[in-house]
């Protein structure tokens, strides 16, 4: 009977905790700001939309890429090292030039991530470009330049069944575990 009543009362408080914590307010904290909010999304489109002023080159990519320490992780031209490897596979099988951008704009340098200026990204992602026979050496890459390069794997690309979830809508896939 004891272990009964015990094994009751933490049912019942278990529910009542998990009540207590799908509450509207927990009391800490503050709702951000809208500039908050802004400042936060940064995730950069395949219409580039979102892309700050700057421009890049292979050539200054090249410096930066060895400067930055880009090398370390991933060779000397970005085609061996312990991280990914950048050229001959790797980014070209991408959809959008403008997700390299934002991927070295959130991602790099490892533990250093988001410490690159836009003119220093412009330029990695140049130098990337170039080196995967995507763009020329010469070319300029900027917020204009960068959603218009074609891609190897654009035509390829399948965008999401639904352009919008929310909480209660059925999802389009089955998530495996």
């Amino acid at each position: 009977m004891r272990l009964v009543n015990r094994s009751l009362i933490i049912v019942a408080a278990t529910v009542c905790f998990s009540a207590w914590a799908q509450g509207p307010s927990y009391g800490l904290g503050r709702a951000p700001s809208t500039e908050e909010v802004k400042a936060w999304d940064t995730a950069v489109g395949p219409e580039g939309k979102e892309l700050p002023p700057g421009k890049g080159t292979a050539a200054e990519g090249a410096k930066i890429f060895s400067a930055r320490g880009c090398s370390w992780c991933h060779g000397p031209n970005g085609e061996e090292g312990p991280g990914p490897r950048l050229v001959g596979g790797g980014i070209a099988g991408w959809a959008f030039a403008t997700t390299i951008w934002d991927y070295i704009n959130r991602a790099m340098p490892l533990n250093g991530e988001g410490n690159l200026k836009p003119d220093e990204v412009y330029n990695l992602t140049a130098f990337l470009l170039h080196r995967n026979g995507i763009i020329k050496e010469g070319d300029v890459v900027d917020a204009a330049s960068l959603p218009n390069v074609q891609m190897p794997n654009r035509n390829r690309y399948v965008p999401p069944p639904i352009t919008q979830w929310n909480p209660g809508m059925p999802r389009p896939f089955k998530i495996e575990p």
